[in-house]
Parts: structure tokens; sequence; C-alpha cells
């Protein structure tokens, strides 16, 4: 597989990883959570207005006790306001909040801070935030179909980063260095090290100089499957990508 391709998978990989890991430690939020800001951020800057939740519901995939539960979390959290109809006060409207952009900015910079990905600090300088919102959650609904397709293998997406890794350089690598490849600890690679070994995809031994270091090395006659394995991810990550950009 080219290997500029796998490592833009990769990438992807850790980048959500990254998300996931600010949403949930930093804003106790989750992904449906925040597709469903996502929703009202757009309908307000189509409308300039907000949005019914008998509308909302519409473009959600949720049901309605879901999506007020999203909604409460919202709101509780500053998120999002809340209006009465002037002409129905029953009736409430949904809106971004005034801190809402704000917040959104510090999230991507928590991220990008995370990744220390080049491609995606430019992307926060020349993006509007709801379309930075919008991108995001296009690469989480396309690395969802990634997931899918690596269970079929049996395996995780941290045990795909690391499999795509080893599979780029090829070599003998020590658990030191792997563990650098753990951007801050956001994948536990002791763990996926260890997952990885009982499923016959790499080898672990000491170092026969100095027996304090754990050598890994994936194992070569893994290599074609694995590779097409990653060649299928690849294809159906930009199918997705590509998709959602006509859609």
């Amino acid at each position: 597989m080219d290997k500029n391709k796998l490592e833009t998978l990769l990438f992807y990989l850790v980048f959500m990883k990254a998300v996931g890991e600010v949403l949930k430690y930093s804003y106790q939020l989750k992904f449906e959570q925040l597709k469903t800001l996502y929703e009202i951020i757009k309908y307000f800057h189509v409308h300039q207005q907000g949005v019914y939740i008998d509308e909302l519901i519409t473009y959600q995939t949720i049901s309605k006790r879901q999506l007020r539960h999203h909604l409460e979390h919202l709101y509780h959290l500053g998120w999002i306001t809340k209006l009465r109809d002037d002409n129905d006060q029953r009736r409430i409207l949904f809106l971004p909040s005034n801190s809402c952009q704000e917040k959104l900015n510090i999230m991507f910079m928590e991220v990008s801070e995370m990744v220390k990905g080049k491609n995606f600090d430019y992307s926060i300088e020349t993006t509007a935030h709801y379309n930075q919102l919008g991108h995001v959650l296009t690469i989480f609904d396309a690395l969802y179909k990634v997931r899918n397709i690596a269970k079929e293998s049996n395996l995780s997406l941290d045990e795909l980063f690391l499999l795509g890794k080893l599979l780029s350089s090829r070599q003998v690598i020590s658990l030191k260095e792997i563990q650098a490849m753990s951007y801050r600890y956001l994948i536990c690679m002791n763990v996926v090290i260890n997952d990885l070994y009982q499923k016959g995809y790499l080898e672990k031994y000491r170092n026969s100089i100095d027996e304090r270091i754990l050598n890994v090395k994936f194992i070569e006659s893994r290599a074609y499957e694995t590779n097409q394995l990653f060649i299928r991810c690849y294809n159906k990550f930009q199918e997705e990508m590509k998709y959602s950009k006509i859609s």
C-alpha cells in the first residue's frame, strides 16, 4: 500500500482518538451529542434563527427521548440556549449560545495540540467553526465504517493503528520507541502489543545486547493480508469522505 495513503489513514485514526478524549474528559460530551449540536449550529447559520425540536428530530437518527436528553445536556454545559416562541410560549427554539464558537475554537486547539497535526492546524485558521465541526463528524462516520472492516479481522482501531506503524517500518522496534507513538498516551501501547502478539501479528523478544530492552517485530507472513486490510480500510474511508461531500 502507498505509504502516504497509509500515513493519512493512521493520522485520522489518532486524530479521532484525540477528539474522543477531549470530548469525554474536557467537555463531558459524546459524538452523538456533538452531532445534535452541529445540526443546531447549521440550522442557525442557514435560517438565522433557532430550531424547534420537531424539526430537529428530522435530521437525527435517534429517538425524541434521546434528543431531549442531548438538548438538556448541551444546554446545561452552555453550548446552546433556549428561547420561547413569541407566538406560542409552549414552543421552544434551540440555538447556539453566545460562547459556542469560542468553546469550539478552544476544543479544536486542544485536539490539535494533542496530535500536532499540521494539516488540522491549517483548517482551524481557514475554516468556519461549524464547518470544522461538520468535517470532524464526517471523519467520525467514515472511521465507523473502517472500524467495521477491522472488526471482521478481530482488530480494534488502536490495534489497526499500531499494525499500520509496524507495517510501514517493517523493522525491529523497541518497546520504548513504540511508546513514543502513543501521542501522549492516547493509545495504551502495552495492551495493544500484547493483543497483537496473541493474535499472531508480531513477535516479542529481549535485545541480545541489553536484555532490559524489549524488541517488537511485525511477522512478515502476515504482511500480505495486513496490507490488503489497509487497502480496504483506506478505500472505504475515502469513499465515505467523498460521499459525505456529495451529500
